[in-house]
């Protein structure tokens, strides 16, 4: 039982009542029974955070308590819930406004602008409210600060801005300025990021330099060795975060946040405009991202989202796109499934993801919200977005080259003769003539090809039905 995090608790506890008897009333208020005695009931979890909870505010005693906790290697049990209990201890609203103030109250400018503007009040006021309980958020905060009262000789607008930038709100790039960046303040920036990665990493990520892209984007966060990356790939984050209290973490929703928050800092040049098409976001995140792009192409005579438009040939969309457009499936030009499931045909930047094929995920989503594979799309001649995919997938084949793309193939074919693709088109390619069978044939092994021939049977209609 030492070994695990009741008997740590439990330990704890006897220590602090030991020493104040006073307490016992108190944090163990649910045990103590009215005619004068302790539950001598085993103490379950919940009983023990409970009264962790009663001890860390707890105003009975003007008390300080410092725990050593030792032998941690040879905890059984989970770090993660071991370590937010013993924060829990050292946590309280109190704690923190008393350590903000103390520390702000030895600064001589803070002191002057205190007698001069009652807003002082409201910063220390606000650094509480935000900080939820973290005295590390806290820490960094008010260092931040007193580094600019007595460095920058900030006044309170300036401490309002230092505390505005550290973000806790979830809503920190909707509500951010847009702000490009000059090359001279790009440099900083990247000598504090890295130094950052580097002392919080370990040396398991770094700050690489491309030097064929331009400004901002020229410096590329990535990991040390490629074995890094298939370790965590090796389902090892998932088992970290399974059990962590980052149940609701999203991580998509944060990267769609961090790409709003890039784009309002991108320096406003002419060939920043082919990035601005690949940032995506969700819900109230795409109104402020449209807004933003709007007015870093406020000189252009179209909406931005025609500016992925191929310079010549049929794939043009004729700079009649908009940013809901590209949301919804009914749109002139090129339909949203063909772009799902053809992602590399005339995409001006080379985004990783593509080279790994379709999403049968992102296929399935557009096919069950109504969208049309057999539609036939008047830019590649009235070819469908089915016999588009056919072609690009038997031409890839017997090319002979080896495609990261196939192992995605199956998965995508099912999902669309299942949704009802027409089995009976045939493709002209090279003067021959090929069905759908011929296809399935060709792409896959007999297994596969013989269940999907099987369920495009089982889709067609039976005589007399």
């Amino acid at each position: 039982m030492q070994k695990s995090q009741e008997g740590l608790l439990q330990t704890l506890l006897y220590q602090v009542l030991r020493q104040y008897p006073a307490l016992i009333l108190t944090i163990c208020s649910t045990r103590w029974h009215a005619n004068g005695y302790l539950d001598s009931e085993p103490w379950t979890r919940i009983d023990l955070f409970g009264a962790v909870e009663h001890l860390a505010y707890q105003k009975l005693l003007p008390a300080r308590f410092c725990f050593f906790v030792d032998g941690l290697d040879e905890y059984v049990g989970d770090h993660t819930e071991l370590a937010l209990s013993l924060k829990q201890l050292a946590t309280s609203p109190d704690d923190i406004k008393k350590y903000v103030q103390s520390k702000l109250q030895k600064n001589f400018r803070f002191r002057d602008l205190l007698e001069k503007d009652l807003r002082c009040n409201q910063i220390v006021h606000d650094i509480a409210k935000r900080a939820q309980g973290v005295f590390l958020w806290v820490y960094l905060v008010v260092d931040s600060l007193l580094k600019g009262l007595l460095v920058e000789w900030d006044d309170v607008s300036d401490m309002q801005e230092r505390l505005d930038f550290f973000p806790i709100n979830p809503k920190c790039a909707q509500e951010a300025q847009v702000a490009p960046l000059q090359d001279s303040e790009i440099e900083p920036i990247y000598e504090r990021t890295k130094g950052r990665l580097n002392a919080r990493c370990r040396d398991l990520l770094e700050v690489n330099i491309d030097f064929s892209e331009m400004s901002l984007l020229k410096y590329k966060v990535d990991f040390l060795h490629r074995t890094v990356r298939d370790f965590l790939q090796a389902n090892v984050l998932e088992e970290i975060l399974k059990d962590s209290k980052l149940a609701d973490f999203d991580p998509y929703i944060y990267l769609c946040r961090i790409m709003l928050s890039l784009v309002k800092v991108l320096p406003v040049n002419r060939e920043i405009m082919p990035v601005l098409n690949h940032m995506f976001s969700l819900s109230d995140l795409l109104d402020e991202l449209d807004l933003v792009n709007k007015k870093h192409t406020q000189g252009m005579k179209f909406h931005w989202t025609n500016a992925r438009d191929a310079p010549q040939g049929p794939f043009q969309e004729y700079k009649q796109n908009t940013f809901l457009a590209l949301t919804i499936r009914d749109k002139h030009g090129r339909p949203l499934l063909d772009y799902a499931l053809r992602p590399a045909i005339v995409t001006p930047v080379q985004l990783p993801q593509q080279d790994e094929g379709p999403d049968s995920l992102m296929v399935t989503l557009l096919l069950e919200k109504g969208a049309d594979l057999n539609q036939k799309i008047y830019i590649y001649d009235g070819q469908t977005t089915w016999g588009l995919f056919l072609r690009l997938c038997y031409e890839s084949k017997i090319s002979g080259r080896e495609l990261r793309s196939e192992k995605r193939w199956y998965d995508v074919m099912k999902a669309l003769i299942t949704h009802g693709a027409d089995p009976d088109i045939h493709l002209r390619i090279k003067n021959q003539t090929f069905t759908v069978l011929d296809v399935l044939s060709k792409l896959f092994e007999e297994n596969e090809a013989n269940h999907l021939k099987e369920t495009i049977a089982n889709k067609r209609p039976r005589p007399g039905i």
